[in-house]
C-alpha cells in the first residue's frame, strides 16, 4: 500500500489554479512542499499494528541444553573427584576465596565420609552461599557433619539435601543445632529424605 504525497495548500480542490496531481497552484508564487513523502505504509506496520515486524527473527539455538539433555548430562565434578580425591577437590574449590559462592555436588555419592571432609574443608569459608548435596549418599552421620558445617560456615543461605537418608528417627541433634545457629540460612530442602513429620517440627 502506497501513501501519496500530502500537499499543504491554502486552496481547496475547487480552486481553478490548483493542479490536482502535483498540488501546485499556478497563481501562487512559490512551489508548495509536501508534508509527507512516498513510503510503503506496510513496511513499518504503521497502519496495522497486527502485522508482523519486518525485523528478522533470531534463529533458534538448537544446541541449547534442553531439560531432558540436562538430566542426562554427566555429573558435575564427577571426574575431578574421582581423579583428585574429595580432599584435594574441596581444598581446591575452597581456595577460590571470594569467587567461591556456590557448590553443587549433586549425584556425587560422597557418603558420610565425604560429608566429614566437606565440613573440614568448608567450615572456614565466608563466601559460600549455596550448597547442593542432592542424592550424595548421606546418612545419619553425614547429616551430623552438615549440621556442624552450618554451625561454622555462617554464610550459607541455601542448603539442598534432597534424596539423602538420615534414618526414620529424629534428625541428629548436631544437625538441628546447626540449623538453629545458621544466621543467614533462608532455604533448607529435605524432600525425599524419608523423614517423618515429627522430625521436621
Amino acid at each position: 500500500m502506497l501513501v501519496r504525497n500530502i500537499v499543504a495548500s491554502p486552496h481547496d480542490a475547487s480552486h481553478p489554479g490548483l493542479r490536482p496531481k502535483s498540488g501546485d497552484c499556478i497563481c501562487c508564487p512559490t512551489k508548495l512542499e509536501p508534508i509527507a513523502s512516498p513510503r510503503d505504509a506496510l513496511a513499518d506496520c504503521s497502519l496495522d499494528a497486527s502485522l508482523p515486524s519486518t525485523k528478522p527473527m533470531a534463529l533458534l539455538d538448537t544446541t541449547a541444553i534442553s531439560p531432558t539433555s540436562f538430566r542426562s548430562s554427566r555429573i558435575a565434578y564427577e571426574e575431578e573427584i574421582r581423579t583428585k580425591g574429595i580432599h584435594a577437590f574441596l581444598a581446591g574449590v575452597a581456595a577460590q576465596g571470594e569467587a567461591f559462592t556456590a557448590l553443587s555436588l549433586a549425584e556425587n555419592r560422597i557418603g558420610d565420609d565425604g560429608a566429614q571432609v566437606l565440613k573440614e574443608a568448608l567450615s572456614s569459608s565466608r563466601h559460600l552461599r549455596r550448597l547442593n548435596l542432592t542424592h550424595t549418599g548421606l546418612g545419619y552421620a553425614g547429616f551430623e557433619e552438615v549440621g556442624n558445617l552450618l554451625r561454622d560456615c555462617l554464610s550459607i543461605e541455601i542448603l539442598v539435601l534432597t534424596g539423602n537418608q538420615p534414618g526414620a528417627g529424629p534428625l541428629p541433634p548436631d544437625f538441628c543445632k546447626g540449623f538453629q545457629l545458621a544466621p543467614n540460612l533462608k532455604a533448607l530442602h529435605l524432600s525425599e529424605c524419608g523423614l517423618p513429620a515429627a522430625s521436621l517440627r
